[in-house]
């Protein structure tokens, strides 16, 4: 298993960065305690495109409504993608993120640039919060600018 150092550390001669990713094998070997460590997550890697489950886009459009935060410009990505993983090992770290900027494509709180989700998201997330997400004659009407 490999971890992330979330401090500085220096064990003997041999010096650790933060952020630095060890395996658990050094961790023995240097002694590092758990308190300092993160444990690594990456999703699974694929060649092929993989659909996304109902309930996979579910429990991600109910991440997204929990933990992002437009008031302050913050998607908080990893922690939504930490969640998901939580529950699911599938997808791609960069698919997640490429869902994730979808869901701020068509948030009026938001209205990021970019690649729009299905239309079928669109439909399903306007007609549950009208108030927040694009209809699609708006997301077809934004595109029009491009």
């Amino acid at each position: 298993m490999k971890f992330q150092l979330k401090v500085n550390l220096r064990k003997g001669k041999k010096e650790f960065k933060k952020g630095s990713v060890v395996t658990d094998k050094q961790v023995e070997r240097y002694g590092i305690r758990s308190e300092y460590l993160e444990p690594v997550t990456k999703g699974r890697k694929s060649s092929k495109k993989e659909d996304y489950t109902t309930q996979e886009e579910n429990l991600l459009f109910d991440l997204y409504l929990e933990l992002a935060d437009p008031a302050n410009n913050s998607d908080n990505r990893q922690e939504i993608i930490a969640e998901f993983r939580s529950v699911y090992d599938t997808h791609t770290d960069d698919s997640l993120e490429i869902f994730i900027n979808g869901l701020k494509r068509i948030d009026y709180e938001y209205l990021a640039e970019g690649m729009a989700p299905k239309k079928a998201t669109v439909q399903k997330l306007n007609s549950i919060y009208p108030d927040r997400f694009m209809t699609v004659d708006e997301l077809d009407w934004t595109r029009s600018f491009s």
